[in-house]
């Protein structure tokens, strides 16, 4: 997908300029229309709402100001006013402080074809965020018997174009070892890519680590039924062969006391 700070760096074929707000990091999932203060408030998800000039006609600052609040708290990533030179300090603060965007067009440039260059732009990074979920799955596949979880993580993140990592945030994406979650995954920025992917990263970890525990859990294992050979059984060649085992996990029978 494509971020609001790609949109103003190429513009889509159309000269976007920042009125105002903050640029979010994460990608603009869809472009929308509104054409009163109501819509904006009710659109939702990281969305790009351009709002056409009869939204504001008629209409006092302050409901401006609150259609921003709104739209804030349903998560829209900016609205672009078609043909406005500058925004009003109260809204340029609320958009800052709720971290959206408010960007203008050039004054005369047609809604549709606003709207259709964006679309368009947006919907041309698709394909290539499908294509890394693919390249991410078809890596963590090969790289299965990964030694280290580190190279797990750097082999999704090279094929994701993003930085996955551990986190604490209870909002990660979590690695559930025999039902229990062992720790969580994070990107460190929001993609259609990194969203497919991110379970099936979760799903590699779990099984690195379910191999893990069982490696670090065998010789312990194996010793403690060795011991119990040694000490239960008569045959001498059951003996012998514990005695085996007990030289293949680093312990050695004759230096020690059973």
């Amino acid at each position: 997908m494509v971020t609001i700070q790609e949109l103003l760096d190429d513009g889509a074929g159309i000269e976007l300029t920042m009125l105002g707000g903050a640029v979010p990091s994460e990608d603009v999932v869809r472009v929308v229309i509104a054409e009163t203060l109501e819509e904006v408030g009710e659109a939702t998800g990281k969305v790009l709402v351009v709002v056409t000039p009869g939204a504001l006609q008629g209409r006092e600052p302050y409901e401006f100001d609150i259609a921003i609040r709104k739209g804030a708290a349903q998560g829209i990533a900016a609205v672009l006013l078609m043909g406005q030179e500058q925004t009003l300090p109260t809204a340029a603060r609320i958009a800052e402080r709720s971290g959206i965007a408010i960007l203008t067009a050039p004054r005369g440039a047609s809604i549709a074809d606003t709207v259709l260059g964006i679309d368009r732009r947006l919907r041309s990074d698709l394909g290539d965020q499908v294509d890394r979920a693919l390249q991410t799955i078809d890596r963590l596949r090969s790289r299965s018997e990964a030694r280290a979880l580190e190279v797990l993580l750097a082999e999704a993140s090279s094929a994701m174009g993003v930085r996955i990592g551990l986190t604490d945030e209870v909002d990660g994406e979590p690695v559930i070892v025999n039902g229990e979650t062992r720790y969580r995954l994070v990107a460190d920025r929001i993609t259609l890519a990194a969203q497919l992917s991110l379970p099936v990263v979760a799903a590699a970890a779990a099984r690195w680590q379910e191999r893990r525990d069982a490696e670090d859990q065998a010789p312990e294992q194996v010793r403690a039924e060795a011991l119990t050979d040694l000490v239960l059984r008569e045959s001498s060649a059951i003996a012998l062969g514990a005695a085996d085992r007990l030289r293949a996990t680093g312990l050695i029978p004759e230096a020690t006391h059973v």
